[in-house]
């Protein structure tokens, strides 16, 4: 007897919002953020960069929250920030 095991993809949705710092030429940043995930926050000089990382820390903060339910200890911002910098 042969046993069929299908895999199915789950699509999320999180907006991300941005916020640009005008200040001094030299600290002029873009802040992106999804208000639905804690802690996931980037920062980047351009606003295409900034949500090309924040895509990135999405895709991050999910699978490390998945992680953390399933057997890790750690505090969620913790196990982020060494997925995401390591």
């Amino acid at each position: 007897m042969a046993y069929r095991s299908k895999t199915r993809k789950i699509a999320y949705k999180f907006e991300i919002l941005i916020d640009y710092d005008g200040g001094e030429r030299k600290d002029r940043r873009y802040t992106a953020y999804s208000k639905e995930l804690a802690g996931c926050s980037v920062r980047a000089g351009t606003e295409a960069k900034a949500v090309r990382r924040t895509k990135t820390a999405i895709g991050a903060w999910i699978c490390t929250a998945k992680r953390a339910i399933a057997y890790d200890t750690r505090g969620i911002a913790d196990a982020i920030s060494s997925e995401i910098y390591d």
